[in-house]
């Protein structure tokens, strides 16, 4: 949920992160839209994450707009402090995230589900790396004209044949690791099969939040 946005040419922003859309948000990440689906992971509340920027901005300022960072710092400092804010970039929530996170993702927060261990339900690795799915990924969104585009579409359909059986046999988070890396890579011409595979995987893991977001921004 995009909070704070940055210049129009990088796209960058900054919002919160969760999982299950009737949690609270485990994290603040930051990411440049403009320039890839790779997110940042600033803190677990906004002033750790503006704290964040404004430490790593002071490292290349000058003059005057070093003073304005300078003494912004010690403001969020002073008002974190105050009002029991942490500055940390990483916390035990944030840690204890960690150890849920089944799967890596193309934008770097990896995907939580509910997963019985036990009987090694509800999630299983995606078939393939993100190197090869990034190629894949390439080959439809560049293609130029309308047969290379079909064939490279088949290649992908062969990893979504795979979501489909882990879906079936009750690995849902097969989808939404899949679902998401295509997301993250982005392109017009991988739009409908986000929108299959991640409305799927939502309707799956009960998160319709999640999959009415999705329909509102394609």
């Amino acid at each position: 949920m995009t909070v704070l946005c940055g210049d129009d040419a990088s796209g960058y922003h900054i919002g919160y992160f969760r999982d299950e859309p009737s949690e609270l948000p485990v994290q603040v990440v930051a990411n440049s839209a403009e320039k890839n689906g790779t997110f940042s992971v600033l803190g677990d509340n906004l002033f750790a994450a503006v704290h964040k920027l404004v430490s790593t901005q002071l490292g290349s300022a000058e003059g005057g707009e070093k003073v304005a960072l300078s003494h912004l710092q010690k403001e969020l400092r002073s008002w974190a402090g105050r009002c029991s804010f942490t500055l940390d970039t990483r916390t035990a929530a944030m840690k204890q995230r960690d150890k849920l996170v089944l799967g890596k993702t193309l934008q770097g927060l990896g995907v939580v589900v509910p997963y019985d261990k036990e009987h090694d339900v509800g999630y299983r690795n995606v078939p393939e790396t993100h190197e090869t799915l990034r190629k894949m990924m390439k080959r439809v969104v560049e293609a130029k004209t309308d047969e290379q585009k079909d064939a490279a579409l088949d290649k992908l359909q062969e990893v979504i044949q795979d979501v489909q059986f882990a879906n079936d046999e009750g690995d849902p988070g097969m989808g939404l690791e899949f679902g998401l890396d295509v997301f993250g890579y982005g392109g017009e011409a991988l739009h409908n099969t986000v929108r299959h595979v991640l409305l799927l995987a939502y309707d799956l893991l009960n998160r319709p939040v999640s999959a009415q977001i999705l329909r509102v921004r394609n």
